[in-house]
């Protein structure tokens, strides 16, 4: 069983912070919680940007225990 430590669900949130950024979504991040919001956007452009937030669960879901060392939420942010 792997366990996690409090930098965990941090480094998780800046994996997510770096994704959604470089989906030029609006990011706030405190601690480890995430918001976003995307804005005056067309309905076909507003769809498509909607599929990397909903690809991030499955994703991210088993990342939290692998979030090791403070580098390693880019390698991941780049990989998705």
């Amino acid at each position: 069983m792997v366990e996690t430590n409090d930098f965990q669900p941090k480094r998780l949130a800046l994996f997510i912070t770096e994704v959604l950024e470089a989906n030029d979504s609006f990011v706030d991040r405190h601690g480890d919680l995430v918001t976003a919001s995307v804005s005056k956007t067309q309905q076909s452009e507003t769809k498509d940007r909607l599929v990397v937030p909903g690809r991030l669960p499955g994703f991210s879901r088993l990342l939290g225990p692998t979030m090791s060392g403070d580098t390693v939420y880019q390698r991941a942010a780049r990989t998705f």
